[in-house]
């Protein structure tokens, strides 16, 4: 399934009128709607979410563009990375914040981290440096993590005690896997001899 894909499927279902049991209307009528916070939905790789397919395909909204990732966070805020920003969707599609920096190029692999923030990979363009930035739901700059050349070329993922895996690679060198806190402090790195694509 493509981002794009999963964008349309997402605006179909907020359009669709909710049917299923009681216990299903609680927890949709409450403040913690399903969320989508990594590729794959989860670190499974699953694909599958809580939420009731669309029964009628109504179009709800469209944006025009080309993402590289998109999560949803419980509040039903959609974040899409295109190649050079961040931006933030309501449940109507219209843009509540973006955030680019000029120079800067990042990578598809966003992920909703425990504590809420919104972590995605950047590199700067002109110099080999990658950093892993991390946003509230204000798109306000939380706290950042350089990767000493790494990139971040595997999909991320958040364990179920919020640690944050990144696999990267290093051209040249080989790459790693790193895996840091939620208050983005490294845990652990591990460099095996080849590149890592996949976590």
């Amino acid at each position: 399934m493509t981002t794009w894909t999963f964008l349309l499927l997402f605006c179909l279902y907020l359009n669709e009128p909710f049917a299923g049991t009681a216990a299903q209307a609680e927890m949709v009528s409450s403040s913690r709607m399903p969320a989508w916070l990594m590729a794959g939905h989860d670190a499974q790789r699953t694909g599958r979410s809580e939420c009731r397919g669309t029964r009628t395909g109504r179009l709800r909204w469209i944006y025009p563009g080309s993402f590289g990732s998109v999560v949803v966070d419980v509040h039903g805020t959609i974040y899409a990375t295109s190649s050079n920003a961040l931006l933030a969707f309501n449940a109507s599609g219209e843009v509540k914040w973006m955030y680019a920096k000029e120079g800067y190029k990042i990578w598809p692999n966003s992920v909703i981290g425990s504590e809420g923030v919104i972590c995605v990979a950047y590199r700067e363009n002109d110099a080999n440096r990658n950093e892993i930035w991390a946003f509230d739901q204000n798109g306000e700059l939380v706290w950042d993590y350089a990767l000493d050349g790494g990139q971040v070329n595997a999909q991320s993922a958040i364990g179920p005690d919020g640690t944050i895996y990144l696999g990267s690679t290093y051209g040249v060198d080989f790459g790693g896997v790193h895996a840091l806190y939620p208050s983005g402090t490294s845990k652990w790195n591990f460099f095996p001899a080849y590149d890592v694509y996949s976590i």
